[in-house]
């Protein structure tokens, strides 16, 4: 399903005809996105322009699906709803009631984002949400890309829905791990530190190695994958243990200098059986 490239937030709106306007779009990636949205609203494209224009609204049932087919995260789509029971509103007094919800939504996000700037580590609450699922430190790996910093190009890349990409951008920047700029994703600064001891390190291994054993399902041209159960002395084993760790060393400051094309997943594993 196409879905609206994602070029503002929502939360940089107060009219959702404006917001609208801005993720349709008129031409390239969005172009057929009205008919699309016309279709899955079971409506003709006529009413989606005059909604646009401001003769006509939208109804609330239309809202979970308008938001579904933009790819919204909950937070997004309740604000969204918020957003069309405010131009809906018939009467100054119901219209002043959800100016209100709309006003303390985005001024909870203001003071929000003013308190992730003034932390440069993880936290070990945002460190444990990072890696409940692979997707987290996928999404953002792949902002680094100039490629992949919009929520659309990395749910492409990763094929997950819009959606839960979403949700984790989002996240990610409320960690402070992520920078938004019209609709750009790119990493900051902030940085996560763990330690051998960390629980999280158990969980980071085995994210990645469970996405490696799901992409044996659909391997690429490119791939290299070694496996070999062998016997070996204490010895031996101490020996090659220690030239792999000399290769990582080496290894590291040629990875750090690369310049950020596309992403990759190393996996050594090298252990007693």
């Amino acid at each position: 399903m196409k879905v609206a490239q994602d070029k503002s937030s929502i939360f940089d709106f107060k009219e959702y005809r404006k917001y609208l306007e801005t993720r349709l779009g008129t031409s390239g990636e969005t172009r057929g996105l009205r008919s699309l949205m016309a279709s899955r609203l079971n409506t003709k494209p006529a009413f989606i322009s005059q909604v646009l224009s401001g003769k006509n609204d939208f109804a609330l049932e239309h809202c979970p699906l308008i938001s579904e087919i933009l790819g919204h995260t909950s937070d997004e789509a309740h604000y969204f709803i918020l957003l069309v029971l405010y131009a809906r509103a018939g009467s100054k007094l119901l219209e002043e009631h959800f100016k209100l919800q709309i006003d303390e939504i985005l001024v909870k996000r203001r003071n929000l984002l003013e308190r992730i700037k003034s932390t440069d580590v993880l936290n070990k609450t945002d460190q444990a949400l990072y890696y409940s699922q692979w997707h987290y430190s996928a999404i953002h790996l792949l902002t680094s890309i100039p490629e992949f910093q919009s929520k659309t190009a990395i749910a492409r890349r990763v094929n997950l829905s819009l959606t839960i990409v979403s949700e984790a951008v989002n996240e990610l920047v409320k960690m402070g791990l992520l920078s938004e700029k019209s609709g750009k994703y790119q990493m900051t600064s902030k940085r996560i530190l763990l330690n051998k001891s960390s629980p999280w390190i158990t969980q980071m291994h085995t994210h990645y190695r469970l996405r490696s054993i799901h992409k044996l399902t659909e391997p690429m041209k490119d791939d290299f994958r070694y496996s070999l159960g062998v016997s070996l002395s204490k010895k031996d084993f101490e020996s090659i243990r220690e030239k792999l760790l000399r290769l990582l060393e080496e290894l590291d400051p040629q990875m750090r200098a690369s310049s950020e094309e596309e992403a990759y997943c190393l996996l050594v594993d090298f252990f007693q059986m």
